[in-house]
Formats: structure tokens, sequence, C-alpha cells
């Protein structure tokens, strides 16, 4: 305290609210007025977040009569040039203080004050003796943010604009330019949509910061914001809280850069890139979520590049978790935790809804920032029998490694003598055509018929009559010569004849190679269906394709782990491979290259590059029912080994007996010659994940959108054709390691298929983490089994069915567990294996019905023999989707 009258009685340590011990509270020596005042000083100890404060007067054991009618606050933390006043949002300074000497008043701080130190300040408008007993109401900063710097925000032009700068920062400013402080965008408080609506009484847009593309110097510059942290720290996120009002010119940034540093002057030559898709759709306010990828550092520096005339944030907070040790010198390879200097040319992982880009090299051997090294770390020896010794020993691990690769050497020269004594014909790793055994057919039934010798008689279902009118997406032109061509696919690219076709042939309904966008979640209604009559039991709408088929197997495949024997495919692991009994040979067909028109690279696969096609002539042998001009080919890597090419063979020998309406299947192969491909079905519309990012509820009534609309029951309809394939796959023996929206196409008439090929780690790699040992696994989508003891069954697949609904119904505006980090989806799947505490599931998507919510929570059920079939869930969609039908619009 600044003084005090009786250290002994009325001392600071005797101003804690409700104690009324000696003299019952803090009493300052001197009166206080409005030219003369006192403080009681409180040291926090660590950052905290005030929201509120207590006080009351002396009460002394019924003797005390001073009390303090108004109080002012003064606070401060690291990084502040000095003591700030706290004022709120109007700039008034006072806050109300007590009437009595007993009872206790609060006063709500609103902007809130985030500090480590703070003063209470009696004050009177008259010479007045007070005393004061105080207590603080907030919560630790977890964050850990100690300042922001950054441009000043727009000031408004005329009286009737808003004023859209940062104007509770309590920092610096200079020549239009803010440091060493704090304000809106770490106050927890984030901005309605519409700007221009006074929803608190502070002023039109009092929550958004804004910068217009034309203030910061030249049109194009990106605007630019530094953060600085109490502590060296370890980060995974960032979240920026952003308008999106495009009618007002405003809308989310385009793209953003962030850097790492350590010290503050040199940030790391590498950026963090993030590219978000333009959304003219919706106006809706949105977080946008940047992935980090656990670099370290203590200062954070973002760059946000305009899409429109404006950038609107309200708020921006962080992941992160304190480094712990003592800071000393050491290199950091790009700011990222425990890497040792490596490529720095290497491409930053992408975000969910990111854009693939090239990133600039980094120059060699130049430092971009110091690292953290833990107490109690050895130095490098330097007295001569250290020297000794660590020669001695890297003597003997010289020679234990060259034992090893001399021995690695013996056995593969072994190998490929006992490989060059077989037949001649294995060096041609495959032929034109060859036959194959035939898998297990589902009955002979396609999605939506029902034979009478099925378990599932009764089920009356009715396909839609109509495809609808969907997005178009148009390639960019390409040249006689393909320049742009990759090499894998030059020699083999059929060039355009004429480029002077009319608009909109064949380009009109190209899907985009690589879509990536994920919007934030959209308040979706959708419309309640009037109560349907069933229609006669004999109507059905499917036509019978395949004919013969031998009978089911009867219980679903028992569970397995990954090491266990059973092969695995594009479609996951197959528990039993195809049996040498089966009474039909299928062929694998060959397609001329020829035939093959290149559109675009789709993505990096296992194999090699996964393309899209355009067939040209479609095969004679492929089913009446495919119309898709497009198809994807799996080219195999022209130098891939031998082992490489076997289990590429082997892919194509299990794929080929899939034959159902809901699968992308094989249509043939180019292998003559090099590059093998393998040519698969494909759709117009791309991957299910971008045609839902298109679209919106039916029930949405926004002002200004122009988007396509699904209805509740086509979103079933496709979440059906999903069931049934999965059906298939079960019924079959096979088991899908990774369904998710992004792995199903989408054709016209709102067609889908399960098309697994094994680019989506490419595509989408922050839907993946890596579990040690077993690759990068899209953790959100698995079952608990899986992810903690690597357990798979056609049960654990269910489980991931239940999050691609969850996904269908909210139109994959967000990721499942969207507020978890990778590590607290870990944790959560551990509760579930403890089977202790309550474990978080997906909430019920706006619009859902109950029971279909409920069917997930089946499947979503701890013990797998309490979850359904597909079979099961396949029942239960036809039955929800009854007299559902949908039209061709023009």
């Amino acid at each position: 305290a600044s003084s005090a009258y009786d250290a002994g009685s009325v001392g600071p340590l005797h101003g804690r609210l409700k104690h009324d011990k000696n003299g019952g509270a803090w009493c300052p020596r001197s009166t206080v007025s409005k030219d003369k005042s006192e403080f009681l000083q409180i040291d926090l100890g660590r950052l905290v977040i005030i929201t509120g404060t207590r006080t009351q007067g002396r009460f002394g054991n019924g003797q005390g009569v001073e009390y303090t009618e108004d109080i002012l606050l003064d606070y401060w933390r690291p990084g502040l040039p000095r003591w700030r006043h706290w004022k709120d949002q109007k700039g008034v300074q006072k806050l109300p203080g007590n009437t009595n000497t007993y009872t206790v008043a609060e006063q709500k701080v609103d902007p809130i004050i985030i500090a480590s130190k703070i003063r209470f300040i009696p004050y009177s408008d008259h010479l007045r003796t007070v005393c004061m007993r105080v207590d603080i109401l907030g919560c630790v900063w977890q964050e850990g943010v100690v300042s922001y710097s950054m441009p000043q925000g727009e000031a408004p032009k005329a009286a009737e604009d808003p004023d859209l700068r940062d104007k509770s920062y309590d920092g610096l400013e200079e020549a239009n330019w803010v440091t060493s402080g704090l304000g809106q965008l770490t106050d927890g408080r984030r901005g309605h949509d519409d700007f221009t609506i006074d929803y608190y009484g502070h002023g039109p847009g009092y929550e958004w910061v804004a910068w217009k593309n034309d203030s910061l110097g030249g049109h194009g510059r990106p605007v630019e914001l530094v953060f600085e942290f109490d502590s060296l720290r370890n980060f995974s996120a960032m979240h920026l809280h952003t308008n999106n009002f495009f009618t007002k010119g405003v809308q989310v940034f385009s793209s953003a850069k962030v850097y790492l540093s350590v010290g503050g002057k040199l940030f790391s030559g590498l950026p963090i890139e993030y590219q978000y898709m333009p959304d003219t759709i919706m106006e809706h306010a949105r977080n946008v979520t940047i992935k980090l990828h656990h670099v370290v550092g203590r200062f954070l520096k973002v760059q946000l590049y305009f899409e429109s005339q404006w950038i609107m944030v309200s708020e921006v907070s962080f992941d992160s978790v304190v480094v712990p040790g003592n800071v000393t010198e050491e290199y950091f390879e790009n700011n990222y935790v425990g890497v040792q200097p490596q490529d720095s040319g290497k491409d930053v992982p992408l975000q969910r809804d990111a854009v693939h880009s090239v990133h600039p090299k980094h120059e060699p051997g130049k430092a971009v920032g110091t690292s953290s090294v833990l107490s109690g770390g050895s130095a490098a020896p330097k007295d001569p029998e250290s020297k000794q010794l660590v020669g001695l020993l890297i003597g003997a691990l010289t020679s234990v490694i060259l034992l090893l690769l001399a021995a690695i050497a013996f056995i593969v020269v072994r190998s490929r003598t006992i490989k060059s004594n077989l037949s001649h014909a294995s060096t041609d790793h495959f032929t034109t055509e060859k036959a194959m055994t035939e898998m297990v057919a589902n009955k002979g039934h396609v999605y939506g018929q029902v034979g009478n010798e099925d378990g599932e008689k009764g089920i009356l279902y009715h396909e839609p009559f109509a495809p609808a009118n969907m997005y178009g997406f148009h390639p960019s032109n390409r040249s006689a010569d393909y320049t742009d061509v990759p090499d894998i696919v030059q020699e083999y690219a059929v060039p355009l004849v004429s480029s002077q076709g009319p608009p909109g042939t064949f380009h009109t309904n190209v899907p985009p190679p690589t879509p990536m966008r994920t919007l934030p979640a959209l308040h979706n209604f959708f419309p309640k269906p009037p109560p349907v009559p069933p229609p006669p039991e004999k109507y059905y709408a499917a036509t019978e394709i395949v004919q013969k088929a031998p009978p089911v197997p009867g219980s679903p495949p028992p569970s397995v782990a990954h090491s266990s024997s059973s092969t695995s495919s594009a479609y996951g692991q197959i528990l039993h491979p195809p049996s040498e009994t089966r009474t039909a040979d299928i062929q694998l067909n060959s397609i001329p290259r020829a035939d093959l028109k290149y559109l675009s690279k789709l993505g990096l696969g296992h194999f090699g590059e996964v393309h899209l096609f355009e067939i040209l002539r479609t095969p004679s042998w492929v089913r009446s029912s495919y119309s898709s001009k497009y198809v994807a080919v799996k080219a195999l890597h022209k130098e891939a080994p031998i082992s490489l090419r076997e289990e590429f063979e082997r892919e194509m020998e299990e794929m080929l007996p899939l034959n159902q309406e809901n699968i992308s299947c094989v249509l043939g192969a180019c292998l003559e010659k090099e590059p093998h491909l393998l040519v698969m079905e494909y759709s117009e519309h791309g991957d299910l994940y971008q045609f839902l990012q298109n679209h919106v509820a039916e029930s949405t009534n926004l002002p200004h959108s122009h988007a396509e609309t699904l209805s509740y029951g086509c979103l079933i309809y496709m979440a059906t054709q999903i069931a049934a394939g999965m059906k298939y796959l079960e019924q079959n023996n096979y088991i899908l390691n990774d369904l998710a929206t992004r792995n199903c196409i989408v054709g016209e008439d709102y067609r889908v298929k399960i098309a697994d090929l094994g680019v989506s780690r490419n595509v989408y790699p922050a839907d993946y983490f890596e579990l040690p040992g077993r690759g990068d696994c899209p953790i959100r989508w698995m079952a608990w089994e899986s992810i903690i003891l690597d357990k798979y069954s056609s049960r654990s697949v269910v489980w991931s069915f239940a999050v691609t609904l969850w996904e269908i119904l909210t139109f994959a505006r967000e990721q499942p567990f969207e507020d978890l980090t990778d590590e607290k989806v870990m944790e959560n799947a551990k509760i579930y294996e403890k089977s202790c505490g309550k474990p978080i599931t997906l909430v019920q998507p706006i619009g859902c019905h109950k029971e279909v919510y409920d069917l997930m929570c089946e499947c979503w059920q701890r013990k797998e023999a309490d979850r359904p079939t597909f079979k099961e869930i396949h029942m239960f969609l036809q039955r929800k989707n009854l007299g559902y039908k949908h039209h061709r619009t023009s």
C-alpha cells in the first residue's frame, strides 16, 4: 500500500474482503480527495483476467464508520511501459463503491483487465477518511499473450460511419501504430455479423477492428500483427474471429502467413501458409482456425492478405503450452520442436481448407532463431580424455553399422538371385487380361432394391426420379502439347483436337482437383417433412443389375488388428481374400490409353499420383448404370520396387470383384507399358465433402444467398447410399479404415459412391494425426478401439459411418470435435477404454431428427456388440426415407 494509518491494526494485510481482524480493514494515513490519492496494491504473481471487484468498508466489530464511495483501478503487467488507468467503453474511470461499512459492493470490470498487479484507489470528490476491504473476480490468463502490435484500425470518416479502431487498447500509439498493449482482440468478446448495428450501446462496430486495403501504405499490402507471449510456447493453432459481410466490402482474408521468433528480432524464414476459399454465399461472422503444427516461439507474427476492400477481426486466440526449461542458445529449425537442421525447403503441412502452395527455399546454414535447452543437459566434452572416449564410441558404432549394411546387402543379393531363377513370365508383372476369382456379391441386389428372400422383406423404398442441377466446374484450358501435364502422364495424355468447341461441353462438370474449403458451422434449419403414407408394398424404383451371385455370408466379419495376416486394399482390410473355389472368373479388361483424356491431378497416393481423366469411349463391358464420363486413374511409379508392384497387383485383384452401385469399382487397366494405370469409376461433382460445402439447407432463408440447397430428405438419401455400399463391403468381409465424406464422391442425381482413392492424407492433412508406429490416422472418425488398441472390425467402421452421417447433416461445415485438439481427441478415446467418466460425443446437428441422432449414439457405443450392423443401419435409413423423391431442375 502507499501508506497505512497503523500498519499493525489497519495495514494492507487486513484489507481482505469479509475479514474483520484487528482494525478490520486497510486505512491509509492521509485523507483522500480528487486531488490526493492513496492505493492498495495486490501482486497476483502471474497474469490474471480480472472481470470484477468487490469492496467493503471498515466494520471493526461495529466501531468502524469509514468506507469509500467510489474507487479507481490501476493495473500493470510485463510489457506495459507504465501503470495504466482502467476505464470503461465510454471513458469513465470511476466505479461505484460502498454506502455503508458492512455490505459488499460488486463492480463489473468491462472491458476486462489482463494484469499481474492491480491497485485499488479510493476516490472522493471532497476530503474524506476512508478504509476498505477488497477482493478480485477473475481467472488465470492461460493464453499468455502480454501484448500485440499492429496498425491501428480505421477511424470514421463521417459522423455516421462506425469507429473501427481498437478503442480499448492500453498500450502506446504513435503514427497510427499501436504497440506494447492489449485491447479488443483479446477481450473475449466476439463481434456480430452486422457491424453497422449497435448491439451493446457502445456504438456500431465497437467489437470489430478493421483495416482498409488502401490504408496500409500501398494497395495489396497485408495487415501485420505481432503477438508477444509471457514465455516460450509450443503452438498448435490460432483462431481468428472474422467478419464476412461481403455486400459491405468485408470478407475473410484471402491468405495468411505465420512466422515465429524466440527473441522477437529474427523471425523464421519459412512461414506457415494458409489460404481461405472466398465465401460469397453466407454473410455470417466465423471463426477461422490456422493449424500451427507445434512450432515454438515467444513472438508470433501473422500477415493477413486482403480478399476484398476490408478485413475485420474481433478476437484472436491461441492453443499453446509453455515449453519448460531454461532458454539457452541452440539452433531451432524453423521453430519446430525437436527438429534438427534438415532440408528447409520442405513443405509445411497444409490446413484442412488450405490450398497447396510452393514455399520459398531457406538459405542453408542461416540461423532462424534460438531454442530452449532443458536444464540439466550435459555440455560437450572438452578435455582430451573425454574426446578420446568419444572417439572410441564413434568407432564402435561405425563398425556395428558397417556389419549391418553388409548383412543387408547379402540378403538383397540373395533375394535377387532367387527371383532371377523364376520363370521369365514374372518379369512382366501384369498382363492385359487376367483371370480373377469373383468374391461374394450382395445377392445380385443394388441400392434401393429388395429381394423377396432377403431378410429385409417389407422394406419399402422409393428412389428419386430426377437429377438435380449441380454446380459445373471449369478446368483451366490446356495447350495441345500439354506443357503443364506431369511427367508421369505426358506420354499418354491426349491433346484436345479443337479449342473452338462450344463452351460447356465436357468442361462444365469437371470437379475441382483439390477441394479444400472449411467454413464455420452454419445454423442450418431443416424443414420437418410432413408425414408420408407408405407406398404400396410392390412399389420399387430400382432395377436389378447384377443377375447372378452366390449366397451372402450370414454374419459380419470378426474384428482384427493391423498385425494380422489379412490383406489390405484401397478399401482397407480384407479378412478373407478371394477363394479359389469361387465359381465365376472375372477378367481385368484393358483400356487403350488413347481413350483417356487428361484433365487434372487429384493428389498423391501410396502407389503414385492419382489423376482425373475423361474417358472418350465407354467400354462395352461397363455396366449400363455407370453414366459418368470421368474416371480416376491410379498411376504406379515407373521406378517402383518389386514389393510395391506386387502390392499394386494385389490391390487390383482384390478390388476387381467389387460390383455394387455405391462403390467406386475398377473399370480396367492400362498395362501394356509404363507407367501402369488402374482405371476406377469417378463422378461429376467431386468428393462429398466439397459438394456439401457448396450447398446449404433447404430451409435457409438468408439474404444475399445464392447457394444451391439440399433438403433433409436428400441428405438422408445420400447417407442411405453410403450405408448400402458399406453393407455390401461388410457382407464381403471388407473393412474400410477411412470412411468420411472426403472419401465419397457425388454424381448426377445425387448418386453417392464410396471411393477411397488414397489421396485424402495428401489433400486433407489436417484431418489426420500421426500415431506412433502407425502413420497418419483419421482419429476424429475412428472408433476408440481402433485408436487405442489398433483394432478394426466392421463395427468400428459403423462408428466412422455415424461420424460421416454427422458430417452430412451439418453440411461438413466443421471438423468433428472442432473444439478439441488432436491430443484431447486421444484423451477422449482413453475415457472409452477405461470406462471411467463421461466421454465427449458429437452434438445433435440442428434440424436432425431425434431418431437419427439416436442411431448415431448407438453407433458410438463403447462395446462393439452393442453397435448396429450396416444391414440394420441401411434398413433403418431406408425406412426413414420412405416416399422421398426429388425432381430434375432445368
